[in-house]
């Protein structure tokens, strides 16, 4: 069986102009991204004259759209007043109900920029409370804005909200079994979360993974905390992780958002993550040229 995967990447991640990032892209011989902040505006809150230049540069520099990396949920509960409790990436602190509003404005979005995935998040984490009754509101609504839509609705595991470990997002799979809703998975997160990747939780959610998100970091215990790294140095085991996906079928992106600036350099940090992964899906029979 030949399994695909590709390289995919987030250009905002670098922390220059979006043009510059998709000609650095393509230079490296990259052709997909998941679209999140266009220069600093998060993808929600482009405006229409916007989105028609943003789709002039994917056009010039030959990218296609893989997911649609949108902010939806990575908010406090339900009732509960607007705040930032992590990274939001450009995105405007907003309440749950602002968010519900704005799942038709993400899913046209993802139609206009041909992307089959829309992203979706668990909430702020608030150790002790009872969030399983407002996520599975979440993902109902989510579910009924892209009913029909030809976009899949997908949630991604995130440290700073309740879904962030490997054992979290195997219990969300076995919670929401429809087959409309799948995951993406990021490893990186979990191990940032003080859970490196179990294979028993893997098998839980691997025939729903959509896309699969690339970060490393190595945990400092003089600090008391992790710190990116080049994918591959970390404490992820991504020799294991590519396996997994292999071995599983997996095909599809592989996005690269390595959160990692040697030296306050974002852009050498990408370059050198996508060098390393390279590296390590070779022997793993995993063609990422």
């Amino acid at each position: 069986m030949e399994v695909v995967m590709f390289l995919s990447y987030l250009p905002d991640e670098m922390k220059i102009d979006f043009e510059t990032a998709l000609r650095l892209g393509a230079e490296w011989g990259l052709r997909a991204i998941d679209l999140r902040a266009v220069d600093g505006v998060n993808v929600i809150d482009l405006s229409d004259e916007q989105v028609e230049q943003t789709q002039r540069l994917l056009a010039r520099y030959g990218m296609r759209v893989t997911g649609l990396a949108t902010p939806f949920f990575k908010c406090t509960f339900p009732g509960q007043e607007a705040d930032d409790q992590g990274h939001t990436h450009g995105a405007r602190p907003l309440t749950y109900a602002d968010h519900v509003a704005l799942l038709p404005r993400g899913v046209r979005l993802a139609q206009l920029f041909g992307a089959p995935y829309l992203r979706i998040f668990s909430f702020w984490r608030q150790e002790g409370a009872d969030f399983w009754p407002a996520l599975t509101a979440a993902v109902e609504a989510t579910l009924d804005a892209t009913a029909g839509s030809g976009v899949i609705p997908c949630l991604e595991n995130e440290g700073a909200c309740f879904i962030g470990t490997s054992a979290e997002l195997a219990e969300a799979a076995q919670r929401f079994a429809d087959a409309r809703f799948q995951f993406i998975w990021d490893p990186g997160n979990s191990t940032h979360r003080g859970m490196p990747p179990r294979a028993a939780d893997f098998a839980h959610f691997a025939g729903r993974i959509a896309q699969v998100h690339l970060k490393d970091s190595r945990y400092n215990p003089a600090l008391g905390k992790s710190s990116a790294t080049v994918i591959g140095a970390g404490d992820t085991d991504y020799h294991a992780q590519l396996r997994w996906l292999h071995d599983t079928g997996y095909t599809g992106a592989l996005t690269l958002e390595p959160h990692y600036c040697p030296g306050g350099d974002c852009v050498e940090g990408m370059r050198q993550s996508i060098a390393a992964i390279r590296r390590i899906a070779e022997p793993v029979g995993v063609d990422l040229s």
